[in-house]
Parts: structure tokens; C-alpha cells; sequence
């Protein structure tokens, strides 16, 4: 959940702004902020010139014991400038999923080991002027490239890793102009669900019930136990879906992880090969 704070104003001649403070329902009079996926976009409102700071919240719940639990928050604040600019701001127009188009907001459904290719159109009310595309997903999620097909078109490829675990993922691309001295641009993003690929039995087969972890939350060490006993391996990974750890189970079944020093507070996955999962939430 992403909670907006007071902290939308200009600084003053010295820098220094005023600690931000909850308010409810209030939004910054040039961004409004879609509180599922924390995405803010310019919204339409008279321009005011100047510096100013933005604070935004991000609070995680997760459902224990059946109630949503708030386990953490983080602020950061958010410095821009506003300028005066007779400067068209570059917009994506279409985003085609499959040769269909389809509003950019919409979640695009998608299995673990599944290609996936994009085509996004752009354009600009400035004639003249060059556009080009860029995505940061190109480079921190595994399996995706981006690449410009024309002027005016870019094409997005995600491979979706075959040990990817389920979830929704949220891809940024931006189409950005050479106006000078001020260029133009407009960041889009684009959410993929990410489901688990269902497994075909001649039997009655019903789907892997979750394990379990203690203790919740940890901090140094976290174990848990397999279904059945056996020696299997075991990987971990955060919440953005990078490899952690490579772990075996004992004979018994039972898995300790005992994580890096290296590696901060928050959700972790790890999963068997036949499906086994259990969530690591460390403190």
C-alpha cells in the first residue's frame, strides 16, 4: 500500500522543508499515485514553477493467522522540477499482447517457461523530433529485452524463467524526445501475473500445500521441513524474484538457512522441484 504524504511544496532559499506528516486523502497537486502497484503520474493541474519535495510511504501487510498484519513501512521523499516548457511530452499510444491491443493498465496473464513479446507504440505532437525507448526491467529482471523496431515502436520480450516463482511483476518502459534544452518523457508500466504452471496426474492429485517455517519472522536462522523425508535441493529467492541460495534437505527432510549477511529484511521464497514452497519473512 502506498500512502501519500504532505510534502508536495516548494523549498524555500535554504533547502530545508518541513518533516512530512500523514494526511489522508491527500494527493500532490502534480502526481497522482495508483496505490496498488505505487506507479505516480503527472496529473493534469496549473503548473507551478519551482523545486519541490514529494514523501511517499510504502507500507507491506501480509494475512497471518487470517488477519492482515502490517509487518513494515518506508519513506522516501521525491525531489523535481517544475519548468515552463513549450515542449510536447512524448505518449504511448497502443500495446499489443499477441497481435491484440490492450489498455496498459490491464494485467497480462502469463505460466513460468513462457515467451512473451510486446509491441508498444509511441509518439509526439513535435514534428521532428527523435524518439527512443528504454526500459529498466532490461536490465534487473532476468529474461526480459527491449529494443527499438522504429521510429516509433519498441518491442518488449520476456522470457519468464521456468523457476520463476508466482506473483505479480511490474515492467517500467519510458519513450523520451531530444527537445532541447528540456526533453520530454513518459514512463509507463507494465504488470504481468505471474500463475504456476499446473501439473497434468492420472490420479487424483491435489496441489502442494504450503509448509511452514520457524520461527516467523527470523533473523539468523530459519528451518523447515519436507513432506516427505529425502534429500532434495532447495532454492531461495527475494522478492524479486533473484536466486539467493542453493540448499539441500537432509535425509529427514528437514532445510535450515542460515542467509548471508549481505541480504536485507523481507520476503523470501524457497521451493522444492516438485512444487514444495514456504515463505521466509526476516526481521
Amino acid at each position: 500500500m502506498v500512502q501519500p504524504l504532505q510534502g508536495g511544496y516548494p523549498q524555500g532559499p535554504t533547502g530545508l522543508a518541513p518533516c512530512a506528516q500523514p494526511t489522508v486523502g491527500f494527493t500532490p497537486s502534480h502526481f497522482e499515485i495508483n496505490e496498488a502497484t505505487g506507479e505516480a503520474h503527472t496529473a493534469p493541474s496549473s503548473l507551478t514553477v519551482g523545486s519541490f519535495v514529494m514523501a511517499v510511504r510504502v507500507q507491506e501487510y501480509r494475512r497471518l493467522n487470517a488477519t492482515w498484519t502490517l509487518i513494515g513501512s518506508i519513506t522516501r521523499d521525491l525531489v523535481y522540477s517544475a519548468r515552463a516548457s513549450s515542449n510536447s511530452v512524448p505518449t504511448f499510444t497502443t500495446l499489443q499482447v499477441a497481435g491484440t491491443s490492450q489498455p496498459f493498465d490491464k494485467v497480462i496473464e502469463v505460466l513460468p517457461g513462457q515467451t512473451m513479446v510486446l509491441l508498444l507504440d509511441a509518439t509526439d505532437a513535435d514534428v521532428g523530433q527523435i524518439l527512443t525507448f528504454s526500459s529498466a526491467a532490461s536490465t534487473t529482471v532476468p529474461g526480459v529485452s527491449f529494443q527499438p523496431v522504429s521510429a516509433t515502436q519498441a518491442r518488449l520480450t520476456w522470457q519468464v524463467p521456468a523457476d520463476l516463482p508466482s506473483g505479480r511483476y511490474s515492467l517500467p518502459v519510458t519513450v523520451t524526445d531530444n527537445a532541447c534544452p528540456n526533453f520530454g518523457t513518459e514512463s509507463r508500466s507494465i504488470v504481468f501475473s505471474v500463475g504456476a504452471r499446473k501439473v497434468l496426474s492420472s490420479g487424483l492429485g491435489r496441489r502442494p500445500a504450503s509448509l511452514f517455517a520457524f520461527p516467523t519472522p527470523f533473523r539468523e536462522q530459519v528451518e523447515f521441513r519436507l513432506r516427505q523425508p529425502g534429500v532434495q535441493p532447495v532454492t531461495v529467492w527475494d522478492a524479486r524474484g533473484r536466486v539467493v541460495a542453493q540448499l539441500a534437505s537432509t535425509p529427514d527432510g528437514r532445510v535450515v538457512w542460515h542467509p548471508a549477511n549481505h541480504l536485507v529484511t523481507g520476503l523470501y521464497l524457497a521451493r522444492t522441484a516438485d512444487g514444495q514452497q514456504v515463505r521466509l519473512l526476516r526481521e
